[in-house]
C-alpha cells in the first residue's frame, strides 16, 4: 500500500515537475545525524542492560560465614564460567558491530530493522 501511494505521488510530480532524480528513494541517514547518533545510543544500552542481567544470576546466599566463602565460590564455579562465557559472546558482539558501524557512512531502515533483530538476540542471551 505505501509502494502504491509512492508511486501515485511520484507520477504524479512527475507531471508536474517537480520531481529531483537525483534524490535517492530510501531514507539514508548520515553518520552526523541525530538518527544515526539514536541509533547508536540505543544499540549500546541494549549491549549494556544484557551485560548487566548476566551477572543478576550470580548469588552467593547471605548467611554464610566468611570461612565457607570459598566453598560457595566454588560451588558457584559454572555460573561464574557461564556468566564469563556470556560476557564474552556479547563483548564479541559488541565489537563486531562497532567495528562495523564506525566504518559506515549512514543507515536506513533496513539496517535499523535488522539492527533490532540482532538486539533481540543480544537480549535474550542472559535467559
Amino acid at each position: 500500500m505505501y509502494v502504491f501511494l509512492r508511486n501515485v505521488t511520484v507520477c504524479r510530480l512527475r507531471n508536474i515537475g517537480h520531481v529531483d532524480e537525483t534524490r535517492p528513494t530510501r531514507a539514508i541517514f548520515d553518520r552526523d545525524s541525530p538518527e544515526f547518533a539514536r541509533v547508536m545510543a540505543f544499540t549500546d544500552g541494549v549491549f549494556a542492560i544484557a551485560v548487566t542481567l548476566l551477572v543478576l544470576d550470580v548469588t552467593i546466599p547471605a548467611d554464610i560465614a566468611a570461612d565457607e566463602l570459598p566453598t560457595a565460590l566454588w560451588d558457584l564455579r559454572w555460573q561464574i564460567f557461564s556468566f564469563f562465557l556470556s560476557f564474552a559472546v556479547i563483548g564479541l558482539y559488541w565489537m563486531l558491530h562497532h567495528r562495523l558501524t564506525t566504518r559506515m557512512r549512514g543507515i536506513d531502515r533496513w539496517f535499523m530493522r535488522w539492527n533490532l533483530v540482532q538486539l533481540a538476540f543480544i537480549a535474550f542471551l542472559p535467559f
